[in-house]
């Protein structure tokens, strides 16, 4: 019997996420707000936004979203600005990417800790990265007894990877590792992953071939090909067979990543009202 890939259908999930969201904003009478603050008007940034804030308002967030200048008194901005909100907001976060001369953990670290529900602080937050969080989120609703097995993380810088490891390992999967472009023997330790999860960020720099039969991919990585279509960072074949299932590019960890981060917030909501 030849295998049967699932499309991880990351639209679906996240509305049922959006739905519950909804009902508890409503059943407790809630007002969630955030405030975004986005450096500089990269359109890719602000299309971004504009989609959290869209998902955001259907089931009643209020989002600020504020757009600074990109100069060198970024910091001293994102702190007034941050200092102007911080006491009528229940979450904070700053799009990114940044291009400043101030190091990005630096500028991070103006967000109050209790305020922080991207989980950019990382250790030092409340949560997991929204990230991160959305990728528990696609394997708990799609892998069943899935913590024992072999789940193997392509690029493991702090913010994606990292951040996806130690949620991993906190959910309870115990047989979770890290790689990157300096990591010796990659071929082999991605061929023999049950569960890969690929943060790299480049177009298709892989292949679903690459992968062993049957494997579960997560495709985290998001980037513009040479045609111009937002892909992944594997190439997939419509109607392949390979992968015992995978998360589309467009479609798939980005609409969930959304949907985790307004989870964070109706929850910090709920906690600084009870506080």
């Amino acid at each position: 019997m030849s295998l049967q890939t699932k499309i991880f259908d990351g639209k679906a999930l996240a509305q049922k996420i959006l739905t519950r969201l909804a009902e508890t904003i409503t059943t407790k009478k809630l007002h969630p707000q955030l405030l975004i603050i986005q450096a500089g008007n990269n359109p890719a940034s602000t299309q971004y936004v504009g989609m959290k804030k869209k998902r955001a308002e259907e089931i009643g967030v209020t989002v600020i979203h504020e757009i600074l200048s990109e100069n060198t008194d970024l910091e001293q901005q994102v702190v007034q600005t941050i200092e102007q909100y911080k006491h009528s907001v229940h979450g904070i976060m700053i799009q990114l990417p940044v291009v400043s001369e101030v190091p990005l953990e630096q500028i991070l670290t103006n967000i109050p800790r209790e305020l922080d529900v991207d989980g950019l602080l990382l250790t030092n937050s409340p949560f997991h990265t929204a990230v991160a969080d959305a990728v528990c989120e696609i394997l708990t609703e799609h892998t069943q007894d899935s913590k024992s097995e072999n789940v193997l993380v392509i690029g493991n810088a702090p913010y994606a990877g990292g951040s996806i490891i130690t949620a991993l390992r906190s959910l309870g999967y115990t047989n979770v590792n890290g790689i990157n472009e300096f990591t010796k023997n990659n071929k082999s330790l991605i061929a023999h992953a049950s569960i890969v999860i690929s943060c790299v960020g480049k177009p298709q720099v892989f292949s679903e071939k690459d992968l062993k039969k049957g494997a579960i991919l997560i495709d985290v990585g998001t980037s513009v090909n040479s045609e111009g279509k937002i892909v992944g960072d594997f190439l997939v074949a419509l109607g392949s067979n390979h992968l015992g299932g995978f998360t589309p590019v467009p479609g798939g960890v980005g609409p969930v990543t959304v949907a985790v981060l307004l989870k964070h917030l109706v929850n910090n909501t709920i906690t600084l009202k009870e506080s």
